[in-house]
């Protein structure tokens, strides 16, 4: 779902740098080794979608989306 808001973000809004930023904390979460249940695989540890997203939010620094959009302008 995450992953889908920013596509979103890239191709509906053009907002490049605010999808990549959420690309790379996606991507950083799951090098972890967190998964939620339907995209599970063997060695990875199962979170619900509060601890996945949570781990996101963590690997981005802890600031959210709207914060680093307020902070930009």
């Amino acid at each position: 779902m995450l992953a889908s808001f920013g596509m979103a973000l890239r191709y509906s809004f053009n907002m490049i740098k605010e999808a990549d930023l959420l690309d790379q904390a996606i991507a950083a979460a799951l090098a972890k080794g967190l998964r939620t249940v339907d995209i599970k695989s063997e060695g990875t540890t199962v979170g619900g979608p509060a601890q996945m997203g949570d781990a996101i939010r963590e690997a981005g620094g802890g600031v959210t989306l709207s914060q680093r959009v307020r902070d930009d302008r």
